[in-house]
């Protein structure tokens, strides 16, 4: 963690620095000398660049023999002479600078981004630009760190160009001897003057002189893993309880449905049953209704006879007693035809058939099956029905 901290913050660094690096180089580029010398347009050209970067103090023009022909800002620097001074020395050469932090003329810390323009005259002039030095402290504080770390800013020279807490004072040389050079962001361990262990890392800033370095107490890290371990933990723990909560009521939910799926099931099952049933019982009323229908046929058929020929004999002996006898046997024939006739159509009315029914005359038709049971069981049968009632389409046998 403390290497990709230090390596964030030196990428935000090196881009803050590129940005006014860029906006000094397009100035340069853009306006000629004699504009830059103007005030007034020079004015206008810090508002601009301000508003769209920020960060920058003030701006100046210094032609090559270091004298600042040009100046806008809240200090008296117009005329001074820089042919001196070590950043006006290493523009000249390079042809961009981005200086230490110092105190310089104005007493006031701060450091210099500058960029150097070739003239077709074989002449040059430089565009510099004042940054704060608040502006590095602003992004070493931005690291996030405990109130028993430090992290802050040094020079190659090991010079604090920001403020620290334990390690040494500001523009002084820090007690950390200065790191060796490394393209990417390092760490290491070593011991404090207190001498307790600490971890060291740093990171050399591209294009500047600066350094970010942070130090952190080993007993601070092992709090903070201890801290991550402990919400690790609780993360852990509180995922298996809601994992717990989703299987139990997940499987709650299935085995409804599958009980609710067994009923279905036993409800058809059933109802298969009994229309299995319904149906036996519908065959067996069916082949009774046949085999008594046949006997009785003949019965009734002899009955007949035997009255056309007691009719046709003048002096048969009790002939009305015989003639009475004859007629009571084919009214019990005639009884059991009818049942077995509405045996016949219980057993055809198995099948679903929908028709046109009459509810009063299917009314009497069960009622003459329960008509012997009722009055066996001292039950009166009182039957009304309404003279207007409408016929319905129905199956027969179901209702």
């Amino acid at each position: 963690p403390t290497s990709l901290i230090l390596s964030n913050s030196k990428r935000s660094l090196e881009f803050f620095l590129a940005e006014r690096l860029s906006a000094l180089r397009l100035l340069v580029h853009d306006r000629t000398p004699g504009d830059l010398c103007d005030k007034q347009q020079l004015e206008r050209c810090l508002r601009n660049v301000n508003s769209s970067f920020g960060g920058f103090v003030d701006l100046g023009l210094i032609d090559q023999d270091g004298r600042q022909c040009g100046y806008t800002g809240p200090y008296e620097l117009a005329g001074k002479d820089y042919k001196d001074q070590d950043w006006f020395r290493e523009v000249s050469l390079r042809g961009e600078y981005v200086s230490d932090v110092f105190l310089g003329y104005r007493g006031i810390p701060h450091f210099v981004i500058a960029v150097r323009h070739d003239e077709e005259n074989g002449r040059f002039h430089v565009l510099r630009a004042t940054v704060g030095a608040d502006t590095l402290s602003h992004h070493s504080m931005s690291l996030d760190l405990k109130p028993t770390s430090d992290a802050f800013i040094i020079n190659r020279a090991g010079i604090l160009q920001t403020t620290s807490k334990f390690n040494g004072n500001f523009l002084e040389r820090t007690s950390i001897p200065v790191p060796p050079f490394r393209s990417e962001s390092q760490v290491y361990e070593q011991v404090d003057a207190r001498g307790k262990p600490v971890v060291v890392g740093y990171a050399y800033v591209d294009r500047s002189p600066f350094i970010l370095m942070m130090v952190k107490h080993q007993d601070d890290m092992l709090t903070s893993w201890l801290t991550l371990r402990g919400e690790l933990i609780g993360f852990l723990l509180t995922s298996i309880v809601l994992i717990s909560i989703v299987v139990f009521w997940s499987a709650t939910l299935m085995v409804n449905r599958i009980r609710r799926a067994d009923m279905r099931r036993a409800e058809f099952v059933h109802n298969i049953e009994y229309t299995s049933k319904m149906a036996s019982i519908g065959r067996l009323a069916a082949g009774v209704a046949h085999e008594i229908n046949n006997p009785l046929a003949i019965i009734n058929e002899k009955a007949g006879l035997m009255k056309d020929l007691v009719g046709l004999s003048e002096e048969f002996p009790r002939k009305e007693r015989f003639l009475k006898n004859i007629d009571a046997i084919v009214k019990s024939v005639d009884r059991c035809s009818a049942i077995t006739h509405r045996l016949l159509g219980f057993a055809k009315r198995m099948d679903v058939k929908v028709e046109t029914i009459d509810i009063e005359e299917l009314l009497r038709e069960v009622l003459s099956f329960l008509g012997k049971e009722a009055a066996y069981r001292n039950i009166q049968i009182v039957f009304h029905v309404d003279e207007e009632i409408p016929q319905i389409e129905s199956d027969r046998g179901q209702l």
